[in-house]
């Protein structure tokens, strides 16, 4: 097995930030069968702005995975997606309680997705795209 990550962060205002992340792994056997290990990750990009305040914070990431059809015998092929989440909070205080007022948005793109390390990939793939209001208090 072999792969590599990496990360790149930078912070360009106190209060923004951009990262950059990418994973790659690889594994092989030797033996008769076609030489692919099974269930191993597929290569990943990930993308994601940061806006924080003491008040917010906003969040907005792409992440795409790559197909993955270096497969082993008895394992099928998984087709590349692109997810896009985005979040936004405003914190504050709600009769001397701490309060957070949020909104978050999961796969944007409503796209197929399917986890290839999954036992269950091809019975259940990712949720679709979703939409969450919320209010989370500490008391």
């Amino acid at each position: 097995m072999y792969g590599a990550e990496l990360q790149v962060t930078y912070r360009a205002t106190q209060n923004l930030t951009f990262m950059a992340q990418g994973d790659y792994i690889r594994g092989k056997v030797d033996d008769d069968s076609n030489g692919n290990l099974p269930r191993i990750s597929p290569m990943k990009t990930i993308f994601s702005v940061d806006y924080k305040t003491n008040e917010m914070t906003l969040m907005a990431q792409v992440t795409h995975m790559f197909e993955q059809d270096k497969v082993a015998e008895f394992e099928s092929t998984t087709d590349s997606y692109t997810l896009v989440d985005v979040n936004a909070s405003y914190y504050t205080d709600f009769m001397g309680t701490d309060a957070e007022l949020f909104l978050k948005g999961r796969n944007l793109l409503d796209e197929e997705a399917r986890v290839h390390t999954s036992f269950l990939k091809d019975l259940a793939p990712l949720p679709g795209r979703s939409v969450e209001i919320g209010v989370r208090m500490n008391f």
